[in-house]
């Protein structure tokens, strides 16, 4: 039982260590998850300025087009 008394703090600061790593392996993981959805919104974003940009040049090209058949 003198042993085990001794061993106490030790025990509590192993507890703590594990605990606290606990904590940050969390945080780590909450962080990834969260940067990566941010990514995930950013290539959405992305996305839907390059069908825009896409739907400019094609109606850009269309205009040009039906300019060009009035010359004739």
């Amino acid at each position: 039982s003198q042993l085990s008394n001794a061993d106490q703090p030790l025990k509590q600061q192993i507890t703590r260590i594990v605990v606290e790593k606990h904590e940050r392996d969390d945080f780590d993981r909450i962080m990834e998850e969260d940067l990566e959805n941010q990514l995930n919104e950013l290539k959405l974003e992305r996305e839907e300025e390059l069908k825009h940009i896409e739907q400019k040049q094609q109606q850009n090209q269309y205009e040009t087009l039906l300019k060009q058949m009035k010359r004739y």
